[in-house]
């Protein structure tokens, strides 16, 4: 799943057609809480120093609350591919892509190996797999897995 900047049109950001990872200084960034893998892989994407970490003030609260603080004017926040089918106009203009190589996440299913119904996870596997856009089901040589 590909990560996307969700930047506030008052943002210096807001110009950019794309995020350079070196553009991210952490003033305004709206984060997760730490321990959270979302923040976590992309704070390791785009390296974020200790100085940006410390810089991140807003970590407390949940992605669409972070979203309505962008639409208000407040900073920037990161959001999955997944979040950006339910946009509407307005919300998609705050929308920017990272530049190449952008970030991912992986999303597995996982299971214990003494697991016995298998025709069940086939069947979860497949109705994941059948809800979400096929362009996601593989890895774009233009993205780069957040670690």
């Amino acid at each position: 799943e590909q990560f996307f900047g969700y930047v506030a049109k008052n943002d210096p950001l807001y110009i950019n057609k794309v995020i350079h990872t070196a553009d991210l200084k952490g003033e305004y960034l709206w984060m997760l809480d730490e321990g959270h893998c979302f923040r976590d892989q992309l704070v390791r994407y785009c390296q974020l120093s200790a100085s940006a970490k410390r810089a991140i003030r807003y970590s407390e609260g949940n992605l669409l609350s972070f979203m309505h603080l962008v639409e208000g004017g407040q900073g920037m926040t990161f959001i999955p591919k997944l979040a950006e089918r339910y946009l509407g106009t307005d919300q998609r203009s705050l929308v920017r892509p990272f530049a190449i190589p952008r970030p991912v996440r992986a999303i597995h299913l996982a299971f214990r190996s003494d697991f016995v119904r298998t025709s069940l996870l086939d069947a979860f596997a497949s109705t994941i797999c059948s809800s979400v856009p096929q362009d996601m089901l593989q890895m774009a040589p233009n993205q780069a897995l957040a670690k």
